[in-house]
């Protein structure tokens, strides 16, 4: 873990603080849904407890699609161009999608290179503060006039979490946007690698604890969702590997985590025994799917049919025909997914069309949420 000094450390948590009093704070909108709830369903393949879900102000599960955010002026404008874009979230809007997951990779970039200090916000310069409230502003408001939600990823990289940077992006960032309804804090982004490093990994549990107080004392009503780990299997723990996860991380501070308005975050790749896996979490914490994807990075080549078991799916899937993508059995238990190659109108235009038929052929297309929009 990268460390910072503690004078260092104080003079930029008071600069954070004059920083952020330059700013207005972001003002709820008529558009803007109301709060994600959780709410326990049935077990879809009837186990004895019900699953802790996330439900929107329609009682349906969330499905995002994603648009990725980086510095603005930088190299990445073109992805900025998408994430700008209104006819962007009216897409995602008629295809039955009810949010976008807003991947914010500044953080990443401070993780990845921190010589490249034109590619991330300095939080001790008030007007790249100012840029970077701007920027996840945007999309805030867009996505509030299709009627969908926000869940606002700090998109660390895999394996080079930097909870100093982290905690300062949040210090920010979460005050600013506690009174958009529809938006939810995702915390991270896979931080810490396999599964099994989470479970051991002491240091990374406290600090997440400690994120999630401040998070919680900067917007205390906002659903946070935490650890974002990048798969659910591990060298241990068989079907119930996420939970040993999440109870350990509860032990840290029991208590401490209002799970009436908190989720674990998890990625479906390089998985097995997925659905024990996740039924076994869901019926503990509620939860949500933050990335769903194919076996290929991108757009699945035209032609293949092969399933996406390799990265996506388990080997051993619980329903009748064998599942193709991650989103059907997300779907079957009603736990919501948001998928990660959904991110600019190329990818969407290639991959929903992929999606949506192996929805209808195999009976899991939903209706699109009964919500007015602008």
């Amino acid at each position: 873990m990268k460390t910072i000094g503690l004078v260092h450390a104080i003079f930029l948590f008071l600069t954070i603080c004059w920083a952020t009093t330059l700013h207005a704070q972001s003002t709820s909108r008529p558009t803007d849904r109301a709060r994600i709830t959780v709410q326990s369903v049935p077990d879809a393949l009837g186990g004895g407890k019900p699953l802790k879900v996330l439900r929107t102000d329609a009682s349906t599960p969330l499905r995002a699609g994603a648009v990725w955010l980086f510095k603005a002026g930088t190299v990445n404008d073109e992805r900025n161009a998408t994430a700008k874009d209104p006819a962007f979230y009216r897409k995602m809007r008629a295809a039955g999608l009810n949010a976008v997951r807003l991947i914010q990779f500044e953080v990443w970039f401070q993780s990845d290179a921190p010589e490249k200090t034109t590619r991330y916000t300095d939080f001790t310069k008030p007007k790249e503060c100012a840029a970077l409230l701007a920027n996840i502003e945007t999309v805030i408001n867009l996505a509030s006039a299709e009627g969908l939600y926000v869940i606002l990823n700090a998109h660390t990289k895999l394996r080079s979490y930097d909870d100093a940077y982290t905690r300062a992006f949040w210090t920010v960032v979460a005050p600013q946007f506690k009174d958009r309804t529809h938006v939810i804090y995702e915390l991270t982004n896979e931080p810490l690698g396999d599964l099994a490093n989470y479970y051991e990994n002491e240091t990374f549990l406290d600090q997440q604890q400690s994120l999630y107080s401040l998070v919680r004392g900067l917007a205390p009503a906002t659903h946070q969702q935490l650890l974002s780990v990048n798969g659910i299997w591990a060298r241990f723990g068989g079907e119930d590997v996420l939970k040993m996860v999440a109870d350990k991380f509860e032990a840290r501070k029991p208590g401490n985590i209002d799970w009436r308005n908190t989720s674990v975050a998890y990625h479906l790749y390089y998985n097995g025994h997925t659905s024990a896996r996740l039924r076994a979490l869901h019926a503990a914490y509620p939860g949500f799917s933050g990335e769903n994807n194919f076996a290929y990075d991108g757009v699945v080549p035209s032609g293949v049919r092969e399933d996406d078991t390799a990265r996506s799916e388990s080997m051993d899937v619980p329903f009748e025909d064998r599942t193709r993508f991650a989103n059907e059995t997300c779907e079957r238990l009603g736990i919501g997914w948001a998928h990660w190659h959904l991110e600019n109108h190329a990818k969407f235009d290639a991959n929903w069309p992929l999606l949506r038929a192996d929805a209808e052929a195999k009976g899991y297309l939903w209706t699109r949420d009964p919500v007015k929009v602008r």
